[in-house]
């Protein structure tokens, strides 16, 4: 069996989950190829890896090609050189994905949904909607992040005994590695990467969704009404088109700077976690949220919205996790104060659980749901859980 997984580009977390799935596959005779419609992506500047894959790695067009139309048809094509058996696909929107499910269509191959999406990602026009249940009854068998996004492919109709769940997951064993060495080396390393001792981290792109604003203001408040010698800091991981003005607004606001580090490659970023007190995900819009799988991995207490779509699935609201409206600046400043006024150990009991919860959502358990999703309309691989 070949099967074909599609991608806009391919990130760390795609090459340790598709890693996963190829050795699977290929345990059972049957071979992987993850495709990448361009070499870079202009919102993540992703390094290549230098190791070796196990699957076969395709790059269609470099990012200064960025057409969509000329996309689809090199999608097509791929397709037709490489005739797979099974196609996976991520979502609907992007044109090159619908050509992809229009190929499989017409050469009567099944097509696989992968979809983090779910019903409060944003305001869904009925007639949009409606095409987009049209859309989505083509595929399969579909292979998404959790639960809301499990529950949101069934009510456009998909049938429910082929939606998998464990789309949405990354490298564990980079975080826990990370957190244990860089946990040994801390004095040494926060002097090299000039961190502070405590610090809540967020790792974000500088875009409105991020509600970046919004966690500015929090921590505004937090500082003035913290005493003078205990603030944590606040340090962001993460670029965009809104950091200006964000960098601006925090100058207004009179807090202490905020640790603007920019982008951070994945070979750097583990250490960040490693030695930060808490993280923070304020987005008022996030069909997932793997920076929170990340943060989870090191074994961090989180401060999350509730419009964060791996909530539901992820977080345990005081067990590690506490949880705020994503329109309050005061709910957002209260969880900051509780988490930097709580005892160490009390932290560390959230860090454990973060630890424990997120075991079960490393790169084996897309695997395991890519091959339930095989099984589901092939019947020839059976998973192993």
């Amino acid at each position: 069996m070949k099967v074909i997984a599609i991608f806009l580009n391919l990130g760390p977390y795609h090459v340790a989950r598709l890693s996963a799935a190829a050795r699977w596959l290929n345990s059972r005779g049957a071979s992987l190829y993850a495709v990448e419609v361009y070499s870079h992506d202009d919102t993540y500047g992703w390094n290549r890896p230098d190791d070796d894959v196990p699957f076969e790695w395709i790059t269609l067009l470099s990012s200064r090609e960025r057409d969509r139309t000329k996309a689809a048809r090199a999608v097509r094509d791929v397709l037709q050189t490489f005739q797979p058996d099974v196609v996976a696909i991520p979502g609907w929107g992007e044109q090159f994905a619908r050509r992809a499910l229009g190929w499989c269509r017409a050469n009567r191959r099944p097509a696989i949904l992968l979809s983090e999406s779910t019903a409060r990602d944003r305001a869904r026009p009925v007639w949009k909607e409606q095409y987009k249940k049209h859309i989505v009854r083509q595929f399969h068998a579909a292979l998404v992040g959790g639960s809301p996004q499990r529950d949101y492919v069934i009510a456009l109709g998909f049938p429910a005994n082929r939606v998998f769940t464990g789309y949405n997951v990354v490298d564990n064993d980079l975080f826990v590695r990370a957190r244990q060495t860089s946990r040994e080396n801390a004095e040494a390393l926060r002097a090299d990467l000039s961190l502070p001792e405590c610090y809540f981290l967020t790792v974000s792109r500088c875009v409105a969704v991020k509600n970046l604003p919004l966690l500015i203001d929090a921590y505004a408040r937090y500082c003035r009404e913290s005493p003078s010698s205990s603030p944590w800091r606040l340090v962001i991981c993460g670029d965009g088109p809104d950091r200006v003005n964000l960098t601006s607004r925090a100058r207004r606001a009179g807090v202490p700077p905020v640790d603007w580090r920019g982008f951070v490659q994945i070979n750097q970023l583990p250490s960040y976690y490693a030695l930060a007190s808490g993280f923070i995900l304020a987005s008022y819009s996030e069909p997932w949220g793997l920076v929170v799988n990340e943060a989870m991995a090191a074994g961090l207490p989180l401060i999350l919205s509730n419009a964060i779509g791996c909530a539901q699935d992820l977080a345990r609201q005081g067990t590690n996790a506490l949880l705020f409206e994503a329109t309050s600046v005061d709910a957002l400043t209260t969880r900051m104060h509780e988490l930097s006024d709580m005892p160490l150990s009390a932290r560390a009991s959230m860090g454990r659980a973060s630890s424990k919860i997120i075991q079960d959502w490393g790169p084996d358990r897309f695997a395991c749901g890519l091959g339930q999703a095989l099984e589901s309309i092939t019947g020839s691989i059976a998973p192993q859980t």
